[in-house]
């Protein structure tokens, strides 16, 4: 894995950190919910 490779896993995963506290009252079990989710994410860090 690229050093780049590696600095946008670690953001993915911080950002996945504060989405969990972000998001901590909704069932994540729901993998819909997941999902919805990760496209905010991924929407937050392309735009």
């Amino acid at each position: 894995m690229s050093l780049e490779g590696a600095e946008q896993l670690a953001r993915i995963v911080n950002g996945l950190k504060e989405l969990e506290d972000t998001y901590h009252h909704l069932p994540l079990e729901a993998p819909e919910v997941f999902a919805k989710i990760i496209r905010d994410f991924m929407n937050q860090t392309t735009t």
